[in-house]
């Protein structure tokens, strides 16, 4: 993996990291880049701290490569403590995942129906997706 550095200075540089260092990133920080994305879907101005532009950039990606996936072909469920959250979030096509964690962060299983939303599916998880989540997302009591 390269060092946060380096990786400072390929995006000045105009060379982006790629999704799956982007995405590597986002499992360690992901509320950092989701604020980020967000900050991209409203408009708001680049950081101008260095730090700032990297979480950016990553966000960049990860809303590239969710916007040129597929819509999901299976249901994706979510446990979560928060319902309608948005941002870039990790969905799991195993309702019993979801469930284990709705029920230890004493929270919410949310779902989504097949053909709902883009998802990007993750190589290195089978039953992980990565969704752009909005408050359109179904709850199941």
């Amino acid at each position: 993996m390269k060092s946060k550095a380096k990786k400072l200075k390929e995006v000045l540089a105009g060379s982006a990291p790629s999704i799956w260092d982007a995405l590597d990133r986002w499992k360690i920080n992901s509320s950092d880049i989701s604020l980020h994305a967000l900050d991209i879907l409203d408009h708001v101005a680049p950081p101008t701290s260095l730090s700032g532009r990297l979480l950016r950039s990553y966000a960049q990606i990860i809303l590239d490569a969710v916007d040129q996936s597929p819509l999901n072909t299976v249901t994706l469920y979510r446990g979560s403590p928060q319902l309608h959250r948005n941002g870039i979030e990790s969905w799991s096509s195993n309702m019993k995942t979801a469930q284990r964690f709705a029920k230890e962060s004493g929270g919410f299983l949310s779902v989504l129906k097949p053909g709902s939303v883009k998802a990007l599916k993750l190589k290195s998880n089978e039953d992980e997706y990565i969704v752009l989540a909005n408050r359109k997302n179904t709850l199941i009591p």
